[in-house]
């Protein structure tokens, strides 16, 4: 084998290492039929905003809901669940999305805690981002230890996009985002949910600002060019 190409395909690896997959909650429950002083309901622009980052991104995603209480501990069935596993079938992703509908309540503690045993199982170094509009009504918020499994099952990092949340609500996010390595971001309409779920997925998949690995990258990629070029 060339040179050449043996330069190219380990470039191509460094490229794809830098690539993470994301874990992509939304909160699908009953607040999230309330309408907006724009049009549509809550989870309407939560759908736009999702989608849009389905539809910009290569990495893989995987799609979680949670609409009900859960406590079964299984993150493919029950009220917090995994209704489309890692994939970059796109198509299949917005699908999923868009046959969203609120129901009931909000199982957010055990949603962090049976996606981090999805992520586990899935052997990834995934991250997740969450959009939710509440408070847990479930069982018992411990932001602490819910970064805490998190973290220990493999997750890189919750990102928290809190949609029109009480102070409380927010507090409880941002102890979240914060405990487990990640970002909280807030929203209060249709444009700045758009933004900041942009804003989330750039700093949980890599491809924005947020990555302290991210400059050492660029470095490494650069150097990979111009290996490619003194090889011409």
């Amino acid at each position: 084998m060339k040179m050449k190409t043996i330069v190219v395909i380990l470039c191509l690896m460094l490229s794809l290492s830098f690539a993470r997959p994301i874990l992509l909650i939304i909160d699908s429950t009953g607040s999230m039929g309330e309408s907006l002083d724009s049009g549509g309901t809550k989870l309407d622009a939560a759908k736009q905003a999702a989608t849009q980052i389905v539809q910009n991104s290569n990495d893989e995603i995987a799609l979680m809901v949670y609409d009900a209480c859960d406590s079964a501990g299984d993150p493919m069935s029950g009220g917090a669940r995994v209704v489309v596993p890692f994939t970059t079938d796109k198509a299949q992703i917005i699908t999923a999305i868009n046959a969203l509908s609120p129901q009931d309540d909000t199982p957010i503690a055990d949603a962090i805690t049976e996606a981090s045993t999805y992520v586990q199982s899935s052997g990834k170094n995934a991250a997740i981002i969450m959009l939710t509009d509440g408070e847990e009504t479930c069982g018992t918020f411990d932001a602490s230890t819910l970064a805490s499994t998190a973290n220990s099952h493999g997750v890189a990092m919750v990102n928290v996009v809190g949609f029109q949340l009480s102070s409380s609500a927010q507090t409880q996010m941002q102890g979240l985002a914060s405990d487990s390595g990640g970002k909280y971001y807030d929203a209060n309409d249709t444009a700045s949910l758009q933004q900041s779920m942009q804003q989330a997925y750039g700093n949980a998949s890599g491809t924005g600002s947020g990555m302290c690995c991210l400059p050492s990258a660029f470095i490494m990629l650069a150097a990979c060019g111009a290996l490619i070029a003194n090889r011409k």
